[in-house]
């Protein structure tokens, strides 16, 4: 790492942080240590509680320009995804009734076991949360469908980035 991006992330050349270390930095609540102005954040599986809190904070902290939302909605749901725009479409005039959410906001339904589905998806992303897998009760109940799901969905989605 050179010295000037030691220095954007809060280290000197002297000494690096440990993986356990907080820096030094102070970060205000609200602010990012990674710029997300403009860009496309992809979420896999974002359509359940962690993700619709994911996209509240994403529209209301920063100035992300898409977010797309990744799943096959056997857990997650529609009214999640809209429940987290609301707050910040009530302050929005370009929200679309049509739609039920803020334009910033997309869903594509789909699988992450589907190898081009999620290729296509993530395909010029800037940045992609892996949210989705399986439960421990379902992989009990399934070991298969859990490799599936767990293992190989995964793996596709770390491939197409």
């Amino acid at each position: 790492m050179t010295g000037s991006m030691m220095a954007e992330v809060g280290l000197s050349d002297k000494r690096q942080r440990g993986p356990h270390e907080r820096s030094s930095r102070s970060h205000r609540p609200g602010t990012w240590a990674v710029n997300l102005s403009g860009k496309r954040i992809v979420l896999v599986g974002g359509a359940g509680l962690i993700g619709s809190h994911i996209i509240n904070h994403l529209l209301r902290e920063t100035d992300v320009g898409q977010i797309v939302v990744f799943d096959n909605f056997v857990r997650g749901t529609r009214k999640n995804i809209q429940e987290a725009s609301l707050p910040v479409v009530a302050r929005d005039v370009t929200f679309n009734l049509d739609r039920g959410f803020w334009p910033r906001v997309s869903i594509v339904e789909g699988d992450m076991r589907d190898q081009d589905a999620v290729r296509e998806t993530i395909d010029g992303a800037d940045g992609v949360f892996l949210l989705a897998s399986l439960w421990l009760g379902e992989c009990v109940s399934d070991p298969r469908e859990a490799w599936d799901v767990n293992v190989t969905g995964s793996y596709n989605v770390v491939a197409a980035c």
